[in-house]
């Protein structure tokens, strides 16, 4: 019969000898000595730095200035502990500390050559792929897949994924754009610690030396302390650890978990409930905080989610076909606004659940390749869920791709002896190796050509606007690169089409194309020009416009201004560049120079007799410059620059009683601001420690206010307000938060007796006095309001909200009629 023809290509006989013929082919094309792997990866290295060699003198572009060249931690004379403590008060925080450390290493070693810069990122990208070794190497020696083909040469297996990874194109906006190195940095740091833990939970299984087992723990916590302080996306360690552990050691975690759990005591119970209590408060909050981070974005929290969707498989789609062609700093991408809008939104959903279903599937029979594809989701979790950033850049590739590449070299050695038929495994061997030499060499030469771009701000940012040409801030980019290098007409060209492009819907690109106008404009000492089309284009700003590079625009417009003698203009303009820097995350250098360019006006309007600030004075009047400039801060309530602007002015002239009274009247007050701080505080007190059932309900009943709840959620919040109460009735904060949720439902007596309330308990309790003012005014108590309002301000002289309780007090003052009103 047809069934038993041994000659049959589908006979049982011819299956067992395919399989026998892979299992000795495996064998012949991955038993190579240790020697030979070693020198494979020497030749990996040196294409590495061969795709890189023309990298190092590109300039620094884009967010380099603003992360670090124009900042001043950075700029210390000296590595001092506290010059490197520093570091960690920038507006990255602490989560990025380690990459500013090295920036400022880089600056005093190369003395502000660009080329050490690039020698770091090219170093941290090699340490890198000899982390990927070492990671695969111990991955591959814990994997039980029946890949015994890899077991028999696990050194091999990983240089071969390291340098997939490695010279993959794609990695060039991690490696060449300097800032980026906070990606490789904390990709090797977290590389390590996973590696680590693989090796020490590898040694503990065959019960080696429990010093080397401690060790390797110990290297895995260090390296996850190192992730921890270099970016923000190794908060995903945890879980990549956790996978690891039910991948490799323990298939049966999460069960084994459960059953632990169902055998535990009650008290056990009890304190996971009350961590699990405690992970929704902050999980809430967080989610309001990301919340809030959408009213600058041009799409919604749901918009991004969908479009993420399109972009990751984008992203494999690059890993895939890296070609230079397709890589660029920007990339025009139509946002989801549904599932079938556009249509290949939902398609991509269906293609990632599919995915993940073949990664759990899988999992016992492909260990290594399903874990590469869990650890590349797991790994765009961060930025690609959502997260407000912005929808897609190509560094974020870096760390995910490591799973990519392992998962693909895996896929790629198990597939192979199946694609040459019945040739010599010789014949077999020396193609596959000849293979994977022409396409790491192929990945370099494409690196080094996309390289060629970076080689200035005009042509990396040409680049994206060529690719991108719809993108906005492609063209504003472009628009500021041109300006920079005295292309000036060409920048008034594309800035006005970044405008035209991203009206109404990219905020960031409307005000760098602004920036890019006025600034060619002054330099072209076109003076009138720059001060009407500033006029017309800041008139139209977005509704939620990006402030960031506003105190640059009304610099400019002030330097304008006073070329053409309206000093009035000029100090309002500077006022209004100082408000604006105030909202940056790195406000230091705007407002530098903002107080250097009010000395310049000041100085002006001194010698012209000149009243700037409008109150019927010539000024500087009797006062220093300093004096003047600082005592104008305090109206705003810029007290930290007023102190600093008294304190010069102290230190020039040692005579001058006005600022040192000043100063003294300044410390006094901020004795007392400590005081209502603590009070104000009390909100975040609740949250980080809700350990009891007080600071629990009220924690939650803070929670519930979160604009934009529901109702029901509102409900369950003053219910749970009222349990506190019940525990602890002498609490202001408790029965100020009840006027809050009573003034929500616009019942405005019962506020005010709640505040009242609230103010028996703590008399001299400043935001309580404040919404008890607030809540006069509802009532028309407008003489009620003021006497309110100015014994809140008498507690806490510092408040935030004093420029707007004062111009609200000055309002009802200055008209007769409010303050004879009647309640």
């Amino acid at each position: 019969m047809e069934g038993n023809d041994n000659t049959s290509p589908f006979s049982i006989s011819s299956l067992h000898s395919a399989k026998t013929y892979s299992k000795r082919m495996h064998r012949e094309l991955w038993n190579v000595d240790r020697k030979s792997a070693v020198f494979l990866l020497i030749v990996i290295i040196l294409l590495i730095c061969s795709a890189y060699s023309n990298t190092f003198s590109s300039p620094p572009v884009l967010d380099d200035f603003h992360s670090f060249v124009f900042e001043q931690s950075v700029h210390s004379k000296d590595l001092s502990l506290s010059s490197l403590r520093a570091l960690s008060g920038t507006f990255f925080g602490p989560q990025r500390w380690i990459p500013m450390v090295t920036f400022a290493i880089d600056l005093q070693v190369g003395n502000g050559d660009v080329f050490y810069f690039h020698l770091t990122n090219l170093i941290i990208h090699l340490l890198c792929t000899i982390a990927v070794v070492f990671l695969a190497f111990n991955l591959l020696q814990s994997a039980d897949d029946g890949e015994h083909h890899s077991a028999r040469q696990p050194l091999l297996y990983a240089i071969l994924v390291a340098g997939f990874w490695a010279l993959n194109p794609v990695q060039t906006n991690a490696v060449t754009y300097l800032v980026q190195r906070m990606a490789s940095i904390q990709s090797l740091f977290f590389i390590t610690s996973v590696a680590f833990y693989v090796l020490g939970r590898t040694k503990q299984i065959k019960r080696q030396e429990r010093a080397k087992v401690l060790l390797c723990y110990l290297a895995c916590l260090l390296s996850s302390i190192g992730a921890l302080l270099s970016k923000e996306n190794s908060a995903m360690l945890p879980a990549v650890l956790l996978v690891t552990e039910a991948w490799f050691f323990t298939p049966r975690l999460l069960q084994l978990i459960w059953g632990r759990l169902r055998e535990a005591p009650l008290i056990v119970w009890g304190i996971l409930s009350l961590g699990v209590l405690t992970a929704t408060i902050y999980s809430a909050g967080l989610f309001q905080h990301l919340e809030a981070g959408y009213a600058s974005r041009d799409f919604t929290m749901l918009e991004r989610l969908l479009t993420q969707a399109r972009v990751v498989i984008w992203y494999i789609s690059l890993l895939l076909w890296p070609m230079p062609s397709r890589l660029s700093l920007e990339h025009d991408l139509a946002i989801s606004s549904s599932l079938v809008n556009p249509p290949s939104t939902l398609p991509a959903i269906v293609c990632l659940l599919f995915l993940g279903w073949l990664i759990i599937r899988y999992r016992k029979e492909s260990r290594l390749i399903t874990y590469g594809g869990l650890w590349f989701f797991l790994n765009l979790v961060v930025e690609s869920t959502i997260v407000p950033l912005e929808l897609v850049f190509e560094h974020r590739l870096y760390l995910p791709s490591v799973g990519f590449s392992l998962a693909v070299v895996c896929a790629l050695q198990r597939g192979i002896p199946y694609l040459f038929g019945n040739r010599s495994v010789k014949d077999v061997a020396i193609a596959c190796v000849c293979g994977f030499l022409l396409i790491f060499s192929g990945l370099s030469l494409l690196t080094f050509f996309r390289n060629e771009v970076w080689k200035d701000t005009i042509s990396i940012c040409s680049d994206a606007s060529q690719k991108a040409p719809r993108n906005p801030r492609a063209r504003a980019n472009l628009a500021s690169a041109y300006g920079l290098n005295g292309k000036f007409e060409e920048s008034i060209r594309e800035g006005y089409l970044a405008i035209e492009l991203g009206k109404g819907k990219h905020l960031e690109a409307y005000v760098t194309g602004v920036n890019a106008i006025i600034g060619s404009l002054m330099n072209l000492e076109r003076f009138d020009d720059a001060v009407k089309q500033a006029d017309i284009l800041l008139a139209n700003l977005p509704e939620h416009f990006d402030a960031g590079g506003l105190p640059d625009v009304y610099l400019k417009l002030a330097q304008a201004h006073f070329k053409l003698g309206n000093l009035n203009e000029a100090y309002s303009a500077v006022i209004e560049a100082f408000h604006y820097a105030k909202r940056k995350r790195n406000p230091v250098a705007d407002m530098t120079r903002s107080k250097a360019a009010l000395v310049v006006i000041l100085m002006e309007a001194k010698d012209r007799q000149i009243d700037l600030n409008k109150d019927g004075i010539v000024d500087p009047g009797n006062f220093s410059i300093m004096t003047w400039i600082a005592k104008e801060f305090l109206k705003m309530n810029e007290r930290n620059e007023a102190r600093s602007l008294l304190t010069q002015a102290s230190k020039h002239d040692q005579e001058d009683q006005e600022s040192a009274q000043i100063l003294a009247e300044l410390d006094r007050e901020d004795e007392i601001n400590l005081v209502q701080m603590s009070k104000e505080g009390m909100r975040e007190t609740y949250q980080s420690s809700p350990f009891s059932r007080f600071n629990a309900s009220m924690a939650l009943a803070y929670l519930a206010r979160t604009p934009g709840w529901s109702g029901y959620f509102r409900s369950v919040g003053e219910k749970l307000l009222d349990y506190a109460l019940d525990i602890q009735p002498e609490v202001a904060d408790a029965h100020l938060l009840k006027a809050y949720y009573v003034h929500d439902r616009k019942e405005i007596e019962p506020a005010i007796a709640a505040t009242e309330r609230a103010l028996a308990v703590d008399p001299d309790y400043s935001r309580a006095w404040l919404a008890l003012g607030s809540f006069r005014m509802e009532l028309n108590d407008f003489p009620g309001a003021v006497t309110a309002f100015k014994r809140g301000l008498e507690l806490y002289p510092g408040c935030p909200q004093r420029a707007s309780v004062l111009a609200a007090i000055t309002a009802i003052e200055q008209n007769p009629a409010l303050t004879t009103a009647q309640n």
